[in-house]
């Protein structure tokens, strides 16, 4: 069996903490905190499932939100964006490899 290895780009990291730090600079501590959250959330979603050749696919869309919501916020939600999932992929029992719709999503 192959292993899967879970990993952010770690450009994306370093303009998160950027953005977190670069909000705090300019007393936004609200926008920070809501920042610091999603960023925080995110990166506890991907070290939980870092060990995992598979998650729920629940998961895998949850932590792809919270990747978009980063961006758009570190872009001054300079773009919108939805996320449609067919309804029996959402209830259903299905397994994916961790953040394995994040990458396309990057490049897009």
């Amino acid at each position: 069996m192959i292993a899967l290895r879970t990993q952010l780009n770690p450009h994306f990291i370093f303009n998160s903490l950027s953005s977190i730090e670069n909000l705090m600079m300019r007393n936004k501590q609200t926008l920070a905190i809501n920042y610091l959250n999603k960023f925080a959330t995110l990166l506890r979603n991907i070290l939980e499932t870092s060990r995992s050749a598979v998650v729920p696919f629940s998961k895998d869309i949850e932590a792809l939100q919270l990747y978009v919501e980063l961006e758009q916020l570190r872009l001054n939600k300079s773009f919108s964006f939805s996320i449609d999932v067919d309804a029996q992929l959402q209830v259903g029992d299905y397994k994916v490899p961790p953040l394995l719709i994040q990458p396309f999503v990057e490049n897009a």
